[in-house]
């Protein structure tokens, strides 16, 4: 093993034994994927840790981050990540093809594709599909952990971690499991203690029918016409009967 490859490595089994000892969930990891409607898309993955922890530990926020810029795709763009009190990097990828999306994302973000297993993006006509079946990630972190520790003794650190993952499909999306829906994205927590495997999934499809505002703007039309209608019946009727 490089020493380039051996000190992330120290550095993360360092962290998490540390982390495993506050018994505080330290760090915040997201993943989110958005697709559009010409199927190109973008992929940002977050990795940030607790400001407190990284004073504890005796780092400044600024310090590092967990993204080698050498080893990310072309056009990848690392920017400062700071919110509700974690500190990281946010890296955004911007895909030509979402299809591609697997492939993207074992360039991109190493410590998270060791914790997503199998994940598809596939284009069915104008349909799209999303699926992930996901081992169970603590196993993933404690083995990856350098010897720091099992599931077991990082559970009081893995409970209070957090890992979510978000995806924005185009058209309307028709079936999915996700946690909860935030605007137009759909959203998944996981459980970092989990002991079983999960599948996330979603589906999408064009449109059907017409908006809401579509449907007001023709009832509006409609009964404008209407009125205008039945005021040149009865101004008609009127000249009608008037006498001579």
């Amino acid at each position: 093993m490089t020493d380039s490859l051996r000190r992330p490595l120290l550095r993360t089994a360092l962290l998490l034994a540390l982390c495993s000892i506050a018994l505080t969930g330290c760090f915040r990891v997201e993943l989110a994927i958005r697709v559009h409607e010409d199927g190109s898309g973008v992929v940002r993955t977050v990795v940030a840790l607790e400001d407190s922890f990284l004073r504890l530990v005796g780092e400044q926020p600024a310090d590092d981050g967990p993204f080698d810029p050498e080893a990310l795709p072309p056009g990848a763009v690392i920017e400062e990540y700071r919110q509700d009190g974690f500190t990281g990097q946010r890296v955004s990828v911007e895909i030509p093809d979402m299809e591609q999306l697997p492939q993207v994302l074992a360039e991109t973000a190493v410590e998270v594709s060791e914790v997503v297993g199998d994940l598809e993006l596939e284009r069915e006509g104008d349909d799209w599909r999303f699926t992930v079946i996901m081992p169970p990630p603590g196993e993933g972190l404690a083995n990856g952990s350098g010897g720091v520790g099992s599931l077991e003794q990082l559970g009081s650190f893995l409970e209070s971690a957090s890992y979510t993952i978000r995806l924005a499909l185009p058209g309307e999306v028709t079936d999915h499991n996700a946690d909860r829906v935030e605007d137009d994205e759909l959203v998944w927590d996981i459980d970092l203690t989990a002991t079983e495997p999960r599948t996330l999934s979603a589906r999408s499809q064009p449109p059907s029918g017409l908006s809401d505002w579509a449907i007001l703007a023709i009832g509006i039309a409609g009964a404008a016409a209407l009125i205008l209608a039945v005021g040149f019946l009865v101004m008609r009727s009127r000249r009608q009967v008037s006498p001579p």
